[in-house]
């Protein structure tokens, strides 16, 4: 390697190359120095640092932010106004280094910036009144349900130690010696399950990832009864018998017991309706103009 470098230092073409490399580099620093000195400064007013304060808490209302920054102590206003100046120096920078040119990322920040703006315009909005969440749960009372749920416990006999029909016997033998009486040494015969051996208000949605649609699908069709081991059902992993404790059809939520999440949805759908007045206002002030081979990719063969 030592050898090479001093072979390149002894020749005049590298040299020649260094020097207009540098002189080309030279040339470029001083023609963009008046520029880059022109975009290196950062200037903080009250109305820039204003906005700062509105666009940080998503709330555009000026005369309260004008009210909070007369409120504030001077290393208040020093800490906001260096949040400021570290916001713009990395903003500016990476405008310096292009960032923002053929980035479908910063295109997709953009337009969220713009969501954002359309969001806090209705940020200090009210919440709605109980009439018109009456009004908005009447009309989405299918979304305000009490989903099924079941109490029950099983025994389980695994087809993998004793085979489908082995497992199934099993079951049916244990089923009668539990129903005869008092007496549950049958369910000694029962094997080790992977989960739980009791559920306690369980949904169908757990109960199918515990033992298979089909299971959870046929123990929903069964009536509660404590006394009783029903079945046997078969699972994915073998058959079970199950005693049924307690079981609830789901229902629908009162408007009292679903206020909550009725006010939650209703303050989501307003702010997506303020969202989509937004974008279509401001589609209005633009021409759309769709090339021929476009539009032909738009229009259905005939």
């Amino acid at each position: 390697m030592a050898y090479i470098i001093n072979r390149l230092r002894r020749e005049p073409l590298v040299w020649f190359l260094v020097a207009g490399v540098m002189l080309f580099g030279l040339h470029a620093v001083v023609s963009q120095g008046d520029d880059d000195a022109a975009s290196r400064v950062i200037r903080v007013d009250r109305n820039g640092l204003l906005q700062f304060m509105q666009l940080r808490a998503r709330s555009f209302n000026d005369r309260g932010a004008t009210a909070m920054l007369g409120q504030m102590a001077p290393e208040e206003v020093s800490s906001l106004v260096d949040d400021m100046v570290r916001e713009e120096a990395k903003y500016l920078e990476a405008l310096r280094l292009g960032l923002d040119k053929d980035d479908y990322v910063m295109r997709r920040r953009l337009t969220q910036s713009l969501e954002y703006v359309a969001d806090g315009a209705g940020a200090d909005q009210p919440p709605q009144q109980e009439p018109a969440l009456k009004h908005y749960y009447e009309a989405n009372r299918a979304r305000y349900t009490a989903e099924p749920s079941i109490t029950f416990s099983h025994i389980f006999f695994s087809a993998d130690a004793h085979g489908w029909d082995g497992a199934e016997r099993m079951a049916r033998q244990a089923q009668g010696g539990l129903n005869a009486g008092p007496d549950t040494s049958a369910a000694l015969a029962g094997d080790r399950y992977l989960y739980l051996k009791d559920y306690s208000e369980r949904n169908p949605d757990l109960i199918e990832s515990h033992f298979g649609k089909a299971f959870a699908r046929n123990l929903f069709t069964l009536k509660a009864d404590e006394k009783h081991w029903q079945g046997p059902l078969r699972s994915e992993q073998g058959y079970h018998l199950v005693r049924i404790v307690a079981k609830d059809e789901g229902r629908s939520l009162s408007f009292a017991e679903a206020k909550p999440m009725v006010a939650e949805d209703a303050a989501k759908d307003a702010a997506q309706g303020r969202r989509d007045a937004f974008v279509e206002a401001l589609l209005k002030q633009f021409r759309v103009d769709v090339s021929r081979d476009v539009q032909k990719l738009m229009t259905p063969a005939k």
